[in-house]
């Protein structure tokens, strides 16, 4: 029962993304080592 709700909210979360991703492109971020993957416009605090 635990992975049917990890599923459900995993595939929700994944088409939100891949709606995000047609819809408005992505930006690909580097600093160092660390590598963001967000859409644009999109900023971590």
């Amino acid at each position: 029962m635990h992975s049917f709700g990890f599923l459900l909210a995993f595939i929700a979360v994944f088409i939100w993304w891949l709606f995000m991703l047609c819809g408005y492109g992505f930006a690909l971020e580097t600093n160092g080592l660390e590598i963001r993957f967000a859409p644009p416009g999109w900023t971590i605090h």
